[in-house]
């Protein structure tokens, strides 16, 4: 599976190693370092060796000798760590006193006695050379004399150097790089800050983006997204316009068709319908009820203006039943209420509850009740409407609040809005809406809770 495009995981990609490459250039420059703070320490006391030899140099009958007692000698050649090597030779490379295999390079002429330092081997060993032309007593001839040692000392101390340099250096890096972490993190945080705001934002809302808070770098990202709000709201408006424009169109040819039918039905007896004329009937009747509910949920859609009012539920419930009741369709109804207040739209909540109601009663057996329970818990009003009919199956329990969707075991006349319009004024409202089987039956339990109430006082009654 190809690895998903990180800002976050490029950034540190790129800055991580740039840090992991200044150590590194950190540590070889520490280690130059040390080795030169050796060298100076250690050839100064190099040249010392030499400076002392050079005292036991005299000219006797013009000829040149090293007057070095074996005490002397012992002096010169001790040290704890390294092996001290030393020679005296004259300009043409006898050697007057000490090793013989000690390499000499000839300083120039003009030198005197300044020093020179270079690297050497003896007995396949790396020591380190100081050598001075000496003149005895500041007379001819000169001698050449030389001082090497081994380079365990300076090793020791170039190794405790480095640990002294790169030990705060490491920590540094270690520092560097949690700051590095946060940073990045940090520095990103305006993305998901945007991302939860957009996020949380509902799924028709069109404003804009305030540009002002945001980072000059999320700006343009910032302006793409309200342009394409502004021709996402423009489009949907027109949407809007077409479905209300084309419902409100269709709704005056559709009543009179439906008033033409009926006349040519009024004051014949029922026997003597054609099979035509009732189809033609039903068909009219549906395409009033698609009409009329198009109208219904063009209405509710998001963007439209509402009319929020305190409302009792309990009285809206008692005049939507009293509609039901001269309409001759409540003798299945049983429900229990409380008298619960809540914030909304009363028409756009009527209407959710007209669909709510007709949906039980329409999609379960005649010969079964439907149960309606309103009531207040944790302060939140709680609607549960519950029918005996065949159920929705887990698998369709989302797909039901889709428009112009109907279950495969769903029979009778129905649009497909019903539901649909439900769940618009419910999101409309904040009221969540939950589909559950009754235990131990058939059927299906609508479950509405509101946001919250704003009181309740207890009450009921029970009606068949």
């Amino acid at each position: 599976m190809p690895v998903q495009p990180s800002i976050r995981r490029s950034l540190r990609l790129w800055l991580l190693p740039s840090l992991l490459g200044l150590l590194l250039l950190s540590a070889v420059s520490a280690y130059y370092r040390a080795v030169d703070i050796s060298n100076t320490v250690y050839d100064r006391a190099l040249y010392d060796g030499v400076l002392t030899l050079a005292i036991l140099v005299h000219v006797e009958q013009g000829r040149v000798r090293v007057d070095m007692p074996p005490i002397a000698q012992r002096m010169l050649e001790v040290d704890p760590l390294d092996t001290i090597y030393f020679t005296v030779k004259d300009e043409h490379g006898h050697t007057l006193q000490g090793d013989a295999q000690l390499p000499v390079i000839v300083p120039r002429a003009s030198a005197r006695t300044t020093p020179i330092f270079y690297d050497a081997r003896i007995d396949e060993q790396p020591v380190r050379v100081a050598c001075a032309r000496v003149y005895a007593a500041g007379q001819a001839p000169a001698v050449l004399v030389a001082v090497a040692e081994t380079l365990k000392k300076r090793r020791q101390m170039q190794q405790s150097i480095l640990r002294e340099s790169i030990a705060p250096q490491i920590l540094f890096l270690l520092l560097a790089m949690s700051l590095l972490w946060w940073s990045v993190r940090r520095a990103l945080h305006p993305l998901d800050s945007l991302s939860a705001i957009v996020d949380r934002r509902p799924a028709f809302d069109f404003t804009a983006l305030d540009l002002g808070r945001m980072p000059v770098e999320i700006q343009p990202l910032g302006r793409a997204f309200n342009g394409l709000m502004q021709r996402y709201a423009a489009s949907f408006s027109l949407h809007q316009r077409f479905t209300a424009n084309a419902a409100h169109q269709l709704r005056t040819p559709v009543a009179g068709m439906r008033a033409m039918i009926e006349a040519q039905m009024m004051g014949r007896p029922e026997a003597d319908w054609s099979p035509l004329l009732r189809r033609l009937h039903q068909s009219t009747l549906r395409l009033s009820r698609l009409v009329q509910q198009l109208l219904l949920l063009a209405r509710a859609e998001p963007g439209n203006a509402r009319q929020l009012q305190s409302i009792d539920l309990a009285q809206l419930f008692g005049d939507i039943i009293a509609d039901m009741q001269r309409a001759g369709a409540t003798e299945r109804l049983h429900w229990r209420y409380q008298s619960v207040q809540v914030q909304g739209d009363a028409a756009m909540l009527g209407e959710m509850l007209r669909n709510l109601l007709d949906n039980a009663l329409r999609y379960s057996d005649a010969a079964t009740a439907v149960a309606v329970d309103l009531y207040e818990e944790h302060g939140q009003a709680v609607l549960c409407i519950e029918d005996q009919g065949p159920g929705i199956p887990d698998a369709e329990r989302q797909r039901v609040f889709e428009r112009f969707y109907r279950g495969e075991q769903v029979g009778g006349e129905g649009t497909g809005l019903g539901l649909a319009i439900v769940k618009e004024i419910a999101d409309a409202h904040a009221i969540a809406i939950h589909l559950a089987t009754p235990s131990g039956k058939t059927g299906t339990r609508f479950i509405l809770r509101w946001p919250q109430s704003s009181g309740s006082s207890e009450g009921g009654v029970a009606i068949r």
